[in-house]
């Protein structure tokens, strides 16, 4: 897609993040109306104490998430009646209730989750209960990681609840095509930093694998000889300004993706909210080509290719707009891009596979193979992303069996929080790999990926780039 080249403004006002937080209220209000029904009991819920470490590999686990949803030892169950907990809780044990039972609920969940679970217990006759409340490591607000929760889910089912939005959706639907008919028409600003750009972005709200495509495109591209610098937003950094990000960059000023993408790539990386304040800066170093992570709905930077990705898991959900579902523009904007990167999907041309590379010992060099990492089965498994299920699936299919330590996305390490957390080894995300300062663990490993692209995508892309179709 390309814009006509335009000085840009010095001065201009920018009502989009205003208009996000509307939305963002809107759905919560509507999401709390709707989904709590239940009268809440009062129940305090003491520490667990900690077991010896000859009875954690025989123990029986529950954890409780916000939404009430339980997993039996890392099992999600499908619903939460108490025959579906029963049958769950019969299986790990094998009928043995004299196994110890830990009931790990998280601090927003509701009580009668936590009061269905001890009953469950009580009918089954286990007698060495163990309970705890999880307080996560949030950012922001709770309020907000409730709603990101309740609201993600809302989004991949059927929009019954969400009906009363529909106007709402109308709304941001008008204003989403005013907006890129605006930038299109040059009634507002947008520049071109000099090098060729390629935003890769989503149209949805939520992970879908951009950071390690931008980490693999950018590799891929260095290898054909072109240089490379990346632009980021930077997301969960406090940086105010736009900041060149570098290996020894603190990951809450830059945030933990793009401080990833620096020491992964090589490649200077510039953060900031203003994206193509970022690109003009980037440009100063001399690339041939500037990749933006995300960035897609960021008009006011020019770019020469667009690829977007999705998570063929999550798709693109009920397919409506914001808020009623998670597009930030409707489907029919794909028509405009130029690839289609689709994580986990089963068509040729776009299939995006991320495979497991290996264990790299973290804070070292010592590296081992996936299936053969000589630690296991049982590992804490610790994951801040924006799907962790996804990463403790990836272990399961390893051979290892992991006890879950799910965070919000962007959250910072509290390895505190894990009882017993050297009885075992840890195994983290490349992502929350650069957010480790220092907390001491003997054993603790990175399961770093790699990322396979379409056959002959990155031939089409360089076709794409050379020769370069100049900006008007």
């Amino acid at each position: 897609m390309k814009f006509r080249r335009q000085t840009r403004e010095d001065l201009s006002v920018n009502l989009t993040p205003l208009i996000d937080v509307v939305f963002l209220l809107l759905i919560f209000f509507m999401v709390s109306t709707t989904f709590t029904r239940e009268t809440q009991l009062s129940v305090d819920l003491p520490e667990a104490t900690g077991l010896q470490r000859d009875e954690v590999d025989r123990q029986v686990e529950i954890l409780i998430d916000e939404q009430g949803q339980y997993r039996v030892n890392g099992r999600p169950l499908l619903d939460t009646r108490l025959r579906t907990l029963q049958a769950a809780m019969y299986e790990v044990s094998q009928g043995d209730t004299t196994l110890p039972l830990v009931i790990s609920a998280d601090a927003q969940a509701a009580h009668q989750a936590v009061v269905r679970a001890m009953d469950a217990a009580g009918q089954m006759g286990f007698s060495r209960l163990s309970i705890a409340s999880i307080q996560p490591a949030r950012e922001g607000s709770p309020l907000l990681g409730k709603l990101a929760l309740t609201v993600e889910q809302a989004w991949q089912r059927p929009p019954r609840a969400l009906l009363l939005l529909l106007p709402l959706e109308g709304l941001f639907a008008g204003f989403a095509g005013l907006r890129r008919l605006a930038y299109r028409r040059a009634w507002l600003a947008s520049e071109h930093p000099g090098p060729r750009v390629i935003v890769l972005g989503n149209l949805t709200v939520g992970g879908s694998g951009k950071t390690p495509a931008v980490i693999a495109l950018a590799d891929a591209l260095s290898a054909r000889g072109f240089a490379v610098a990346v632009v980021s937003r930077g997301y969960g950094g406090a940086h105010r300004e736009v900041t060149r990000v570098g290996a020894d960059s603190d990951p809450a000023v830059v945030g933990d993706e793009a401080l990833l993408i620096a020491r992964r790539t090589g490649a200077p990386v510039y953060v900031g909210r203003d994206r193509a304040a970022a690109a003009r800066a980037a440009a100063r170093e001399g690339p041939d080509i500037v990749i933006s992570d995300d960035g897609l709905q960021h008009y006011a930077l020019q770019r020469d290719l667009e690829i977007v990705t999705v998570d063929a898991e999550a798709g693109f959900g009920n397919r409506h707009l914001l808020p009623v579902g998670p597009l930030r523009e409707p489907l029919a904007r794909l028509a405009a891009s130029d690839f289609l990167l689709c994580r986990g999907g089963r068509d040729p041309r776009s299939a995006t596979r991320f495979e497991p590379a290996g264990f790299r010992r973290l804070g070292g060099d010592e590296w081992r193979e996936p299936t053969r990492p000589g630690f296991g089965p049982r590992v804490h498994a610790l994951a801040a992303i924006a799907r962790p299920a996804r990463f403790f699936d990836t272990l399961r299919a390893l051979g290892l069996d992991p006890v879950e330590h799910p965070r919000p996305d962007h959250a910072p390490l509290d390895l505190e929080r894990i009882a017993d957390r050297e009885a075992h080894a840890l195994v983290m995300t490349e992502k929350d790999a650069v957010k480790w300062r220092g907390v001491d663990h003997p054993n603790a490993w990175v399961l770093e990926m790699r990322t396979v692209f379409p056959a002959g995508f990155v031939d089409a892309l360089c076709r794409r780039l050379s020769p370069r179709e100049a900006a008007a």
